[in-house]
Formats: C-alpha cells, structure tokens, sequence
C-alpha cells in the first residue's frame, strides 16, 4: 500500500493552456468496464502550502484480502474518518476518532486476522506526536488498540505483516518539504517484532553527492529524502522517495529484504518546467508483483501517457504497464492507484474502482537521472 508522498508533498500548476485542455479532455481510457465511484467525498487534506490550496496532505488507498479502506473528509468537522470496503463490497466507518489528517493507513495479517495499522499524531502534518494503533477489521465492535512500540519517538508510516512491524520514525526538525535542508533524511525506517522489546534500524538508500550536477548544482551527499508508501509484505518491503535540490526532484521507487540494503528499482527526475513534482505512488505487493504508479506530471505539457500504473515482478525482470489512463490531463490530482482482485482502486479526490485491467509486458524503466549509470541515485 501506501501513502503519497506520498515525499508526501504534491504541487499542482495554477492551470494549463486552453489547447491543452482541450487535448487532454478528448483523451480518454482505452475501451474496457467503467470504472464504479466507491466514494465521492475523500477530498485532499489541509493545505501545505499557504500560497497554493491544492498543495495538500494527499489521501491514500489500502488493500489487502479482498479488504480496502481509505479516508473520507467529513465536512461538518474538517478532518477525515476512516472507510473500509468488507470482501463483499460492503463500505462502513468503523467507531474511531477521526484524523486531522488523511489516515496513513495500511491493511495485513496479523494474528490471522486483516487489521489496519494507522498513526494518530498532535500534529498529523508535521507528523509530531505520533502513536501507532492497530484496528481489527470484520469483528464487531472493534476498537483500535495503541501498539506498545519501545523506543519512544514520533512513530508515523506503518505496515503490518504477521507480527512484524515496520514505520518511520520522525528526526528531529526533519519535514515533509522535499527542497528543505532538514528533508535530506526526515525519518528513520524501523522494524518491530511484537515479541520482543527492541527495535532494528533498517538502511536506508543515501546519495553519494555529484559535483557541478545538474546545471552546475552539486548534488549533495546523504541525501534520502520524504519517504512515502511504505508497504510490507512477508519479508519483503516497498517504498518511495522524494528529494529536490534547487529546481530539480528526484522520485525513487525501493524495493526491500528485512535486513538487507534496498534495491533501486526506477526512478523519475524533474526540473523547473514540470507542472508539478513527479512521484511514484502507493507501492503495493501481491501476487509475486511490485505495483506503483507513476504521476509523471512531464514538462512542457507532455502527455498523459507519461503516467503509467506498472507492476514490477519481484523474481526477475519482467514488467507490465496497465492499458488504462488513470487521470484526463497532466496537472489532475492523482494519489494512490492500487491492485484489486483482477483491477484496481484509485482516489483522486474520489475513491473509485475498475473491476478489471488488461496489462502489456514492456522494457523494464530504466531510472532516469542526471547523475551517471553506476550512480543512477547520486
């Protein structure tokens, strides 16, 4: 699963062209089912950006054993509840407090039960003050349970599998902000064993630092960046990271063996002229696939083509791109797409879903950089 980026920061262009939008509105999905609106209020959260409304803290989708829960914006309040869809396609609001916030929720086994994990914060955009809590999905009246986590610290990001936890842990001034200083390595990546009373620091990808690149710009040393979408599936882990220096961004997609060092896996970078910043969205594990979609957001007013839905596979090279275009033009607001049975659920203010996708083999991405081959990540 996961959250946007979620770094978690998502930047959107006042507007386009009028050629533009009306190229991009006579693009439509290739022919197959229609897509069914699961929610039409799950809006964007509080603003980031006092200068740009649209500058939000983004929601985001989980999925597991035919299970899947986002967040609903409530309008009387203005914070956000939690939504699950049962197996059987019943939607419900479980009896929790709601969230200042998006819910940064993710779904897995625990106990041999579906549960969702999620973080309640004293500042849910600073990710300040936060505790992890676990909610038992399908049980009646269920209520959520504070985990017992050692270690103290601001606990935010997390992803459950059978026992085994794993979340981030804030840094001290570290922020959402991919260009702020402070956002060289905001969070820690940490695994718990519920049944045992410490924690183990897992590594995390850092830039080795280019001189006079880009344009003259060094690219600093250390660098990891926002990490959003961290999702955990057995013993393998998936995330995305975001990090921007001057005008220019670099998202990146991880994938993770407890214990050992991450894989780069592909890898997008932007400049000034980019309608917002490219990110790769809600990585997701299942079936023997890495999913994650690519919001391009390409310059120059590229196609929406650019964005891909692929599904990497996690025994060798091949890879696979879904024949659907998710959005209608390159700025639209995009969060989360994830796997669904034999489609996918996606939320872009609204939660919907398409029963069923058809999938071509393609190259498998090679990262783009600026950097060199040997050192794609800088």
């Amino acid at each position: 699963m996961t959250r946007a980026p979620e770094g978690r920061r998502f930047s959107l262009a006042a507007g386009l062209c009028a050629a533009c939008v009306l190229l991009c509105a006579a693009a439509t999905s290739l022919a197959g089912p229609a897509p069914v609106v699961l929610d039409p209020n799950s809006g964007c959260g509080p603003a980031l950006d006092t200068n740009d409304a649209q500058d939000c803290a983004p929601p985001s989708v989980a999925v597991y054993a035919g299970w899947s829960a986002w967040s609903r914006a409530d309008s009387a309040t203005g914070d956000f509840e939690l939504v699950v869809r049962s197996p059987t396609g019943v939607i419900s609001t479980p009896e929790v407090p709601e969230r200042t916030a998006p819910f940064d929720v993710e779904l897995g086994p625990s106990g041999g039960k579906v549960v969702a994990v999620y973080s309640r914060c004293s500042n849910s955009l600073t990710d300040a003050g936060c505790y992890i809590f676990e909610l038992r999905l399908g049980a009646a009246n269920a209520t959520e349970t504070a985990l017992a986590i050692p270690g103290g610290g601001s606990a935010h990001e997390p992803a459950i599998w059978d026992g085994t936890l794993v979340f981030l842990r804030r840094n001290g001034a570290g922020n959402e902000d991919i260009y702020d200083p402070h956002g060289a390595r905001p969070d820690s990546l940490l695994e718990w064993r519920s049944a045992t009373h410490t924690l183990t620091q897992l590594p995390l990808p850092e830039s080795h630092g280019v001189r006079n690149s880009p344009s003259e710009l060094g690219w600093p040393k250390g660098l990891t960046g926002v990490i959003s979408g961290l999702t955990l599936h057995g013993s393998r882990l998936a995330y995305s990271t975001a990090v921007g220096v001057g005008d220019f961004s670099l998202s990146t997609l991880w994938l993770q063996q407890l214990g050992h060092a991450p894989r780069l896996l592909d890898q997008v970078i932007a400049g000034a002229g980019n309608v917002c910043d490219p990110q790769f969205l809600s990585p997701t594990i299942a079936g023997g696939w890495l999913y994650a979609y690519l919001h391009d957001c390409p310059a120059g007013g590229g196609p929406i083509s650019d964005d891909r839905f692929t599904r990497y596979s996690l025994s060798g090279a091949r890879t696979q791109r879904a024949d659907y275009n998710f959005i209608h033009y390159i700025d639209e607001q995009i969060f989360s797409v994830v796997p669904y049975d034999d489609g996918a659920i996606w939320d872009s203010g609204e939660v919907e879903l398409l029963p069923s996708l058809t999938w071509k083999t393609i190259a498998r991405p090679a990262p783009a950089t600026f950097c060199t081959r040997r050192n794609p990540f800088c």
